[in-house]
């Protein structure tokens, strides 16, 4: 008796008319020629995008237009670092009239205790350090009297200083620097 040739493992064909079946196909074996189905069809799509692209170009007047912008911001930088204009930093400490800088830092407490107001509002006592609701301010000094009161202390000048309460009226501390405020706005 002579042994059989192994039959061989034929693989579905597109070719079958539809309704037929082909042999039984091994699950392992149908998902790794899914997979390669898969891995075939990533590689046209890539070839066909790689071959779709444009080329890039370059025009030789980027680097022109480039230097002809960094240069100007360049020069405004420096300018700005060495000779220190007052459009760029503000005016001078020591050139603000006392009266203007009155009303600056009357301003700038009322709107501090406007949030320290806002923050005892929401969570019921007043913060520890203004850090806590964003604002830090170099000339405002901060203290915590209770669980629900503060004080603001400013010193724009040696001689008085300015002191706000939590349970003083904000637009009567204000007095009238808003409008000598206004009147120094251009």
């Amino acid at each position: 008796m002579t042994p059989e040739p192994p039959k061989p493992i034929l693989r579905p064909s597109r070719t079958l008319p539809s309704g037929t079946k082909g042999p039984p196909v091994d699950p392992d074996e149908a998902e790794k020629l899914a997979a390669l189905a898969d891995v075939v069809q990533a590689a046209t799509a890539f070839e066909q995008a790689v071959a779709a692209a444009k080329p890039m170009e370059s025009w030789r007047s980027r680097p022109i237009v480039l230097a002809a912008i960094a240069i100007p911001c360049l020069a405004i930088f420096l300018y700005s670092q060495f000779a220190q204009p007052e459009w760029v930093y503000g005016p001078d400490a020591g050139k603000v009239a006392p009266a203007e800088r009155d009303a600056h830092l009357r301003f700038a407490m009322y709107l501090v205790a406007q949030r320290l107001d806002a923050h005892r509002a929401q969570t019921g006592a007043v913060p520890e350090t203004l850090l806590e609701i964003g604002e830090d301010w170099r000339d405002i000094h901060y203290s915590v009297l209770s669980r629900s009161e503060y004080e603001l202390r400013a010193a724009p000048d040696s001689s008085k200083a300015l002191v706000f309460h939590s349970g003083d009226d904000p637009v009567a501390f204000l007095g009238s620097s808003r409008q000598q405020l206004r009147r120094g706005t251009p």
